[in-house]
């Protein structure tokens, strides 16, 4: 199943959330232009999957991310939550950390649709 579609995202709400530039999948999808490695890994960080997987549908035969490799990523994505939370992220297990990092694209996301609503209510006014 489609990433975006089991999560119902547009493409425009991926490359807000993933940190991409605007329009970038309808380009993509276009044709017009191809994804960069930094763009791929940016959207399989964002859907915790492998480049791997978006490219073939299938996870790499090596299996499972190392856990070492895999805090240390969700470090990376945590560490401006960290410092605005005076150091307090180095505490929590990984598990935590995952809440925390789904926590936030869940607030991030209802913000969007909560924006998109807002939006659509106001075109119909």
């Amino acid at each position: 199943m489609n990433l975006m579609e089991s999560r119902s995202m547009t493409a425009a709400q991926l490359t807000r959330e993933a940190g991409l530039t605007a329009g970038l999948i309808s380009q993509w999808k276009k044709g017009a232009q191809k994804p960069s490695s930094k763009s791929l890994q940016k959207i399989a960080d964002y859907f915790h999957v492998s480049v791997d997987y978006l490219l073939t549908g299938k996870e790499a035969s090596f299996g499972q991310m190392p856990s070492e490799w895999e805090e240390d990523t969700i470090d990376e994505q945590l560490r401006d939550v960290n410092f605005a939370l005076s150091g307090e992220v180095h505490e929590l297990t990984l598990s935590e950390k995952k809440d925390v990092l789904n926590f936030i694209k869940f607030v991030k996301a209802q913000r969007a649709m909560k924006d998109e609503k807002e939006g659509q209510q106001n075109g119909h006014a």
